[in-house]
């Protein structure tokens, strides 16, 4: 019953918790059976499930964890906090909540002190240990049940305890009482509740050292430590004003430490490269607090450590462009972007004779002279250039050339190379949507980062008649599924690609999908699957199944899962065989008849409706399809760089996201929830006038009564009949009420598909009374 109990006042149940911090499913149960079920991936995770559960249990009951510091221990930490450092009833579960992690106290086995026999009498202020931490209360005047108990009354009420968690108020026992504080979790989640904790204590012992392991490492891998950071004293004031708002929220994704601040410090826990980027954060930040200006620091004081974590762009209006999308880049892409200010003006033109300006030549920009100045504002200048061992004149619009200054820096850092090089590709981009020329990029396009020599980038057209915020979100979902950075320059018509030459050929891949979509992502694609090779799995639902999926559902597995999701035109190849059954499209509705042919020069076929020779028509291709089997088998394709084995990412979280959607689609679909395909005809009234629930087993094609069925088959929605040829012919039927056919005036004949009329169309669309 313990396990079943929250930690504290608004904070989660024991259980629940344990089952979140080791990823497993812990149930409980009492009675006849009492105990704790696990059900864990692997015998690692059920070990350290059952381990977590048994110290909790203990530490209800008074009993502390014995740990050595200094050991290290994969999934612990073992801090050394101050002697018997305060804390509140509670705090450190609080703490465990919002960290991920299970913290409790734990004492030393080789300094815990020995066990001490106090004497009582009502009344006495006393301190018990509850809830990992020491309660303040009195000895109540009643007798406790047990040899070994005593009644504490406390804040929360009157308890016995066992005598041994009871002790004066104020006694600090031999050795300094326990003195450990154990964090059990992931690697980031213990760093994160180990940079809590030291922000806590240091605020009152601000020389506490926390162990040789807290410091030098978290777990097993020898290069995660803790960095520190200081500040020099002139950005102390402005350091402290960012580190309480947007500085943490910023930094932490953008550098991929786990990042702290105590008073005017900052520490970064991680390995080499992500301690290594934080504190190159940590200088440019430093710079810009000097300035006095978030986001902008000086030339002159650039860190070197950039060049491992950050990549450049130079581009007109830079300050226009930080103020403007930096904000909204660095939160989706995780990055940090910093604004260069120069000391010189940015304003471009007019030039004279002699200025020195920027000229982009041979690919690059190239610093000249201005030699014969424009006639007239935005004419011809004459400009020389040099390279060092010889000089030429060129000619150029002023509207071309730049002032030296007038290219300003953006600095992109982070430390994933994917998130800094979009951010930086859609920063490109909102240049060219404000008028600035991709001439003016010239090699800014083909960035290459030290880290990553095999980077380039390729620039293709886009195909005309799609709409540009058609192309805005197939570059997001073709970017998200093969890790190459998208981008649409829609006022250029292009899409630039920036990867390695594998993450361009697979977003090249995507693309030719994505146009084909044309901004529904449910629509289906003409493709050969076995042309595709690698990245290209398959999940097999039902018909009933994919009825249900809509563009919302995909979207949401791609935004989970980072994959492409779609549908294959399954019949932009389909070859019919003569007399075969097929559904076609009437008035809405599907009906059944007979493939004849396909209608030459036209986008139709020939079906066969009735007995009757004349009881045929002409239908749209998009129109006709296979008789419905809900219990059929078909695919749903879904592209990914990651196969995702461990079910976290990639594929293997798509399929299990998409099981979970579908799932949820199709049981809103069963109850007339949901308005998709064969669930639109819900509920229907019954002869007494009360509504019908609808069938189930109609929904998978496998009801068996019939008429006499209970349940709602969708008959409000009866089908249409087709028309009868003699009654739109002659007026009349000589079947009468008898006639299978519908005896209304048809109006189809102005749709997708051509009816008979006056001995039936023929294949050309004209009036072939012979036939007749």
């Amino acid at each position: 019953e313990s396990l079943s109990e929250p930690l504290g006042n608004g904070l989660p149940k024991a259980q629940s918790h344990v089952a979140q911090v080791v990823g497993a499913r812990i149930d409980i149960g009492w009675g006849e059976m009492p105990g704790a079920t696990i059900e864990a991936a692997d015998v690692e995770t059920l070990r350290r499930a059952r381990y977590l559960l048994r110290l909790l249990l203990e530490e209800r009951a008074g009993t502390l964890p014995k740990l050595q510091p200094g050991k290290r221990r994969p999934f612990c930490t073992v801090l050394k906090m101050p002697p018997d450092f305060p804390f509140a009833e509670g705090e450190l579960h609080q703490l465990g909540a919002e960290c991920g992690v299970v913290a409790m106290r734990a004492e030393d086995p080789e300094t815990v002190a020995k066990p001490q026999a106090f004497e009582f009498k009502p009344f006495d202020e006393v301190e018990t240990f509850f809830g990992g931490t020491w309660c303040e209360g009195l000895i109540g005047p009643g007798k406790a049940g047990s040899a070994d108990g005593v009644i504490v009354v406390t804040a929360d009420g009157e308890w016995e305890v066992k005598r041994s968690t009871v002790r004066p108020k104020g006694f600090v026992p031999e050795g300094g009482g326990p003195s450990l504080v154990a964090l059990f979790g992931t690697r980031q989640k213990r760093a994160q509740a180990h940079l809590r904790l030291a922000a806590d204590v240091r605020a009152k012992h601000p020389m506490h050292d926390f162990g040789e392991e807290a410091a030098a490492a978290l777990g097993p891998e020898d290069d995660w430590a803790t960095t520190e950071f200081f500040p020099e004293k002139e950005a102390n004031a402005r350091w402290e004003y960012w580190q309480s708002g947007h500085l943490p929220k910023a930094l932490a994704p953008a550098v991929g430490a786990v990042l702290g601040f105590v008073g005017g410090a900052a520490y970064a826990s991680g390995n080499f490269e992500e301690r290594s980027c934080a504190l190159s954060a940590f200088m440019m930040v430093e710079q810009a607090a000097k300035a006095g200006d978030w986001g902008s620091a000086f030339p002159n004081r650039m860190p070197a450590e950039l060049s491992d974590c950050s990549i450049e762009l130079k581009v007109p209006n830079a300050a226009y462009l930080f103020k403007t999308f930096a904000q909204d880049l660095e939160t989706e892409f995780g990055v940090l972007i910093f604004h260069v200010k120069e000391d010189a003006s940015a304003e471009q033109g007019p030039f004279g004779m002699g200025d020195t300006v920027s000229v982009y030549q041979q690919g690059s920009w190239m610093e000249g002279m201005i030699m014969e100045p424009a006639a007239e504002t935005g004419g011809q200048v004459q400009v020389m250039l040099s390279d060092g061992e010889s000089s030429w004149t060129v000619t150029q619009n002023e509207a071309d050339l730049w002032s030296p200054t007038a290219l300003g820096r953006l600095i992109f850092l982070g430390f994933q190379p994917f998130g800094k090089a979009s951010a930086r590709l859609r920063m490109i981009a909102k240049a060219a949507e404000n008028g600035t020329s991709l001439q003016v990029f010239g090699d800014e396009l083909k960035v290459r980062t030290s880290t990553e020599p095999s980077l380039d980038t390729e620039v293709l057209p886009t195909p005309n008649g799609i709409a540009p915020k058609v192309l805005e979100n197939a570059s997001r979902r073709v970017a998200r599924a093969t890790r190459c950075c998208v981008e649409a320059f829609t006022s250029n018509s292009v899409m630039a690609l920036y990867g390695d030459r594998d993450a361009r050929e697979r977003a090249k891949q995507c693309l030719q999908w994505v146009y084909q979509q044309n901004g529904d992502p449910a629509c289906g694609v003409a493709f050969n699957p076995a042309d595709v090779g690698q990245h290209l799995y398959l999940m097999t639902v039902t018909e009933s199944e994919k009825e249900v999926i809509d563009a919302d559902l995909i979207q949401a597995i791609e935004n989970d899962a980072e994959v492409f999701v779609f549908m294959r035109d399954e019949l932009a190849d389909k070859k019919w065989e003569y007399g075969q059954t097929v559904e076609f499209k009437y008035n809405g509705s599907w009906v059944r008849g007979d493939f004849m042919r396909r209608v030459p020069g036209r986008k139709e076929y020939k079906i066969k409706y009735g007995k009757r020779a004349q009881d045929e028509c002409n239908v749209a291709f998009e129109d006709v399809r296979e008789p419905r089997d809900p219990l059929r088998k078909t695919t749903l394709f879904v592209y990914s760089h990651d196969s995702g084995s461990n079910g976290e990412s990639g594929y293997g979280l798509a399929e299990k996201k998409a099981t979970e959607l579908i799932r949820d689609a199709a049981g809103r679909a069963f109850t007339g929830q949901y308005s998709a395909g064969m669930y639109t005809a819900g509920s229907v009234p019954n002869s007494s006038g009360q509504e019908q629930q609808p069938c189930f087993q109609f929904a998978k094609g496998q009801c068996t009564r019939g008429s006499s069925c209970r349940y709602s088959h969708g008959e409000a929605s009866e089908k249409p009949k087709l028309p009868c040829w003699y009654f739109q012919q002659k007026g009349y039927c000589q079947d009468g009420a008898r006639c299978t056919f519908s005896h209304e005036k048809d109006s189809t004949t102005s749709g997708h598909s051509s009816w008979n009329h006056g001995g039936g169309w023929n294949d050309r669309g004209g009036d072939n009374k012979r036939a007749y």
